[in-house]
């Protein structure tokens, strides 16, 4: 009778914690959103984007379609909270131009992104997208900051299709898709 009992309690305990291991929606990303080189005008459509398109309550995130193992895939990056003015002390124009060549800036980077603080995020940020002019293209690199083996997420768009959201969207997702969101 005990053993009955006992195998009974094990087979409660497991449905349940099968449950509660696989229930609820890991959310979107904590995302801090810079640029190394570029006008107020690009930044302003960038910023101008991310507050339309992107938020805890918003479900319009822009969707990409990228190369997958079975064929082409539809993705919808997710971002709860992202930070466009703010700065973080270790990150500046120098680290990021540096983080697009060299796996031990990359490495830097992260260490700051995740040691981030204050009333809205605590434990850091998810990922960083920043951005840069050349030319009259702007480069978008997305990078994830708790997932080390995750490589740079690298997009593009030229300046004057900035105006145009669908390829605004398109570019900001590629750099952003496939970057991991933390576990519940």
């Amino acid at each position: 009778m005990t053993s009955k009992l006992f195998v009974y309690i094990i087979l409660i305990v497991c449905c349940f914690y099968s449950r509660l291991s696989f229930s609820g929606d890991p959310g979107g990303l904590f995302l801090f959103v810079t640029q190394i080189e570029t006008t107020a005008n690009e930044k302003n459509y960038i910023d101008n984007f991310f507050k339309k398109h992107y938020s805890l309550s918003r479900e319009d995130a822009p969707v990409c379609e990228i190369q997958g193992a079975t064929g082409m895939q539809k993705d919808r990056p997710q971002v709860d909270v992202y930070y466009l003015n703010s700065k973080i002390q270790g990150v500046d124009s120098d680290l990021l131009e540096k983080s697009i060549e060299s796996n031990k800036s990359r490495a830097k980077l992260r260490k700051f992104l995740v040691g981030f603080n204050d009333k809205r995020v605590h434990g850091g940020f998810d990922a960083i997208l920043f951005y840069k002019l050349k030319g009259d293209v702007v480069y978008f690199y997305g990078l994830s900051a708790i997932y080390k083996p995750e490589p740079l997420k690298k997009s593009s768009i030229a300046v004057s299709a900035l105006s145009d959201e669908a390829k605004l969207g398109h570019a900001i997702c590629l750099a952003l898709e496939g970057l991991p969101t933390p576990a519940p």
